[in-house]
């Protein structure tokens, strides 16, 4: 059997025979390996400085405990959104009566559409995190330490260090074969951000005279804002004073239990990964599901309608 493509002829039964293919580059001298070499050195030490500086560390901060994946998505769809009314003001071929209700229907879709996803997708967030937990826990290997996890999940708001320490005698990094501490790895560990802090602001108005919280809020508080180690003050101040308030107890073992979930499951890349993935792939999904589909379909006759109104109004007013 012949196969003819382009007048160049392919013998069908010799086509996948694997054969082997050697590649030539330039040749190797030494003005060339000293160039790349330095243009390699060079890339790494612009990396490192601009890693160092204070607007990318600022940034890394910003994103640490945010779900930037649903952001990146709104500003792309914000931004096209943006250059499909700029193009229809522009353009010289739509009649200028229509330009109107065109740039109105796809300003309505944007804004609908960035409401929706948000309002969507930090819903969706919600339920995933206890799915996440769930999921975790019941693809845990080791059935002995799948049930010390089950225990602590039972009372993961009232945790001791007795709990914790007890599931570390179970388990350790296996790569870096080294075994976990409540000192180290669930206090030094201790991450305070934004969300802690709402949290025991909310819980302020509802207890006005909950001293411990307020003195907290006040210490963090006068840690100036350009400050790199903020975090990790406001971390350490928190520590210092959770022992005279339940509330910050219970929000310092939650965080406690959820940091030893993801030390148990550290050994199960393929688990981590799947559900990190699935983080990412939600917000994608979410934000181009209603960018695409929902709010075109319900934004396009709300906007007519309103473009039709603006439209007879005009009409009404040369008239008269």
């Amino acid at each position: 059997m012949m196969i003819t493509l382009n007048t160049t002829s392919y013998n069908a039964p010799n086509l996948f025979k694997k054969e082997k293919q050697s590649f030539k580059g330039l040749p190797a001298s030494g003005a060339v390996s000293k160039a790349y070499g330095k243009v390699t050195d060079g890339i790494a030490h612009g990396e490192g400085w601009l890693a160092s500086t204070k607007p990318v560390q600022k940034l890394i901060d910003f994103l640490k405990d945010k779900n930037y994946q649903q952001h990146i998505v709104a500003t792309v769809g914000m931004v096209l959104s943006g250059f499909y009314m700029l193009d229809t003001a522009r353009s010289k071929t739509i009649e200028k009566d229509q330009k109107m209700p065109l740039i109105m229907n796809q300003g309505i879709v944007a804004a609908a559409s960035t409401v929706g996803g948000y309002t969507l997708d930090n819903y969706l967030t919600k339920k995933l995190s206890k799915f996440t937990e769930t999921f975790n826990i019941a693809n845990i290997k080791d059935k002995e330490v799948q049930k010390i996890v089950l225990d602590l999940h039972a009372k993961k708001d009232n945790l001791e260090k007795a709990d914790i320490e007890k599931l570390f005698a179970k388990i350790k990094n296996v790569e870096e074969n080294k075994t976990y501490t409540w000192d180290k790895d669930i206090v030094e560990a201790f991450e305070f951000n934004s969300g802690i802090k709402k949290q025991l602001k909310a819980e302020l108005k509802k207890s006005p005279n909950d001293e411990t919280i307020k003195k907290v809020l006040e210490e963090i508080d006068k840690i100036p804002k350009k400050d790199v180690d903020k975090n990790i003050k406001a971390g350490e101040i928190f520590i210092k004073n959770m022992k005279d308030s339940n509330f910050m107890k219970k929000l310092f073992s939650k965080q406690a239990f959820d940091n030893s979930l993801k030390l148990v499951t550290n050994g199960e890349k393929n688990l981590a990964q799947l559900m990190t993935g699935l983080k990412i792939a939600k917000s994608i999904m979410v934000f181009g599901l209603i960018y695409r589909f929902i709010s075109p379909v319900v934004a396009t006759p709300i906007a007519n309608n309103i473009s039709a109104r603006l439209e007879k109004k005009k009409q009404l007013e040369k008239q008269a």
